[in-house]
């Protein structure tokens, strides 16, 4: 019983929530003519970028508009109107809003980090744009800070954001390594206006990004993998360049830009080892069939329903004479045909009259059915 009403919970907590964000005591208010957000973002230039954000209020606490905050910063967004969903892309993150909760995601774009999810003390609500979202602004400056380059500060009384952004425009590097190759990630800041790279003998492959500061202390700390042998960076009064040398000349290189975000890709093509190729395929299809059948295995499909009691047990007996047995009893008769129109699945009863079954005997029935759930 336990573990019905675990899954039961699971099932209806998400639709009290959204119930709950979604009444009308959480709709931001008309917001008062003229009232909008000064926002100043230092460190792209000589000057600081300025822009306006328009807020709402909700009793005491000041909304923005997600959307035209991202575009203060340049950042790329994506509205799933249908599911209400807003992405923003920041340069290493994508933060994810859902109107009418306040749980955001934060998912990084590069590397094998796990995704996380961060609470917001109220909850996103729809714009007056139905593709964008408005976030509490003190609570979301917050959050943003512990994934942002650079640092935000909001100032409440004054309703001004401030934002430094990192004073390098090259911050890392991370490498991809490839049965056939391997892909350099040259991650940056900002979007990269201008670069050229080209290989030489002995292996060396260069990248020059014009206009462009490099963390140099960071980059040359980077430890490549093989077969990335050396590393090599330069920073120079007008562009950072890159330098990194392989075993041999690649059979072709390639640069561009990354479609998600600013940073600039490596491509490097090797000879592949074909042999080893074919021998992983085998073995990913042979765990794709172990992994298939263990899920068949383990596939809810059998359900036992166990009405605890019954025949020479009778159970607790109520005030007015009612049976424990017969009060199980009634509970699977009625449960076993929701089960079985609402899931699909079989159900089986370890008992469906008034007798009386040794607990061994219950087990019993549940192991030969081979049911996958066992409900007392």
């Amino acid at each position: 019983m336990f573990i019905l009403g675990a899954v039961v919970l699971r099932l209806i907590l998400p639709l009290l929530l959204a119930f709950t964000f979604a009444s009308p005591g959480f709709q931001p208010v008309a917001a008062a003519p003229g009232e909008t957000m000064q926002v100043e973002i230092s460190g792209v230039g000589a000057r600081p970028i300025r822009a306006e954000v328009p807020t709402t209020r909700v009793g005491a606490v000041r909304y923005a508009s997600a959307g035209k905050l991202a575009a203060a910063f340049t950042y790329r967004t994506w509205a799933n109107t249908p599911a209400r969903k807003l992405t923003l892309y920041l340069p290493e993150h994508e933060v994810v809003l859902t109107a009418g909760s306040p749980f955001v995601l934060l998912k990084p774009r590069t590397g094998s980090a796990a995704a996380t999810v961060q609470q917001l003390p109220l909850p996103v609500t729809v714009g007056a744009d139905s593709a964008d979202l408005t976030v509490p602004v003190e609570a979301f400056v917050g959050l943003l800070n512990t994934v942002f380059d650079g640092s935000l500060r909001y100032d409440a009384g004054a309703n001004r954001l401030s934002a430094a952004l990192s004073r390098f425009d090259v911050t890392d590097l991370t490498a991809e390594v490839k049965r056939n190759g391997t892909l350099i990630r040259v991650k940056a800041a900002r979007p990269l206006k201008e670069y050229q790279g080209w290989t030489t003998e002995g292996g060396w492959v260069y990248l020059t990004l014009v206009g462009v500061k490099g963390d140099l202390e960071r980059l040359r700390r980077w430890t490549p993998p093989a077969p990335i042998r050396r590393v090599r960076v330069e920073q120079f009064p007008g562009s950072l360049q890159l330098a990194f040398q392989l075993p041999t000349n690649p059979q072709s290189t390639d640069f561009s830009r990354a479609t998600d975000g600013n940073d600039v890709l490596i491509t490097l093509v090797t000879p592949a080892d074909v042999q080893s190729i074919s021998l992983d395929e085998t073995r990913r299809r042979e765990e794709e069939a172990r992994q298939q059948r263990e899920q068949a295995r383990w596939k809810l499909d059998t359900i036992v329903l166990d009405a605890g009691h019954g025949g020479k047990d009778p159970g607790a007996i109520g005030p007015g004479g009612t049976h424990e047995a017969d009060v199980t009893l009634a509970i699977v008769r009625r449960l076993g045909p929701l089960l079985e129109s609402k899931l699909g699945v079989k159900v089986v009863y370890t008992r469906q009259d008034n007798r009386f079954i040794d607990l061994y005997e219950r087990g019993q029935i549940g192991n030969r059915a081979k049911g996958k759930l066992f409900i007392s």
